[in-house]
């Protein structure tokens, strides 16, 4: 069984790991240009649906700029716990560095994420490698 994918209006297509749900949830507009930022530009992206210890969903998007040294990782979550609506809850930022050093911080805010992204497209003719990459490290984590 292959995994489940969104399409997004630009026709970008990324995976979708469930978590235990059963169907690909409706995504916040923010959520999907993120996204649909990150595939334009070359980035490896994919979206992780999870539910907290209460049962409220949440979604977590982590976004790659390449795989291993010298790349860059983040990691941003919407909630719905006390609103019922996906809210952003947080994001963390990370360059890796040589020999798997790396520093992070806060995620500034969402513009300034896609406006780096756009600034840092990266080279499509490795993008199916680098998928098969972090998609094996996602699977394997979950």
């Amino acid at each position: 069984m292959s995994a489940p994918t969104r399409t997004g209006a630009s026709g970008a297509v990324w995976p979708v790991m469930l978590g235990p749900l059963n169907a690909v949830p409706p995504l916040a507009a923010a959520t999907r240009e993120l996204i649909e930022t990150a595939v334009a530009n070359g980035w490896l992206a994919y979206e992780q649906h999870q539910h907290d210890s209460g049962g409220a969903p949440f979604v977590t998007v982590h976004l790659r700029s390449g795989y291993g040294d010298d790349s860059t990782v983040a990691e941003v979550t919407w909630h719905t716990r006390g609103t019922g609506t996906y809210r952003l809850f947080g994001g963390v930022w990370r360059r890796m560095g040589s020999h798997g050093r790396h520093w992070g911080r806060d995620v500034p805010s969402m513009r300034k994420l896609r406006e780096h992204i756009a600034a840092h497209p990266q080279d499509p003719t490795t993008a199916a490698e680098n998928w098969q990459q972090l998609w094996k490290s996602a699977a394997a984590a979950a």
